[in-house]
């Protein structure tokens, strides 16, 4: 799979000369604007969805995002 896309052009592969048992994946240009594409394409699908919640049910969805919130925090607390 990760052949398929290093040859894609979606990421790009370094081995560190001084150890070649490691490898790293990062995402190039062209990947990251996929990326970006898909998250801000499914942000206006959620904003759309939520316009059509009425004032209760976005209360709901608002509660069950602060219960979620801490599940997701990136290590650096963020």
């Amino acid at each position: 799979m990760v052949d398929r896309i290093v040859k894609q052009g979606l990421i790009k592969v370094t081995v560190p000369p001084d150890d070649r048992r490691r490898i790293s994946l990062e995402l190039s240009e062209q990947g990251a604007t996929i990326v970006r594409h898909a998250r801000d394409e499914t942000l206006i699908r959620i904003s759309e969805a939520l316009t059509t919640c009425s004032s209760e049910q976005l209360e709901q969805i608002h509660q069950a995002l602060e219960v979620l919130r801490p599940l997701f925090r990136r290590p650096d607390g963020s």
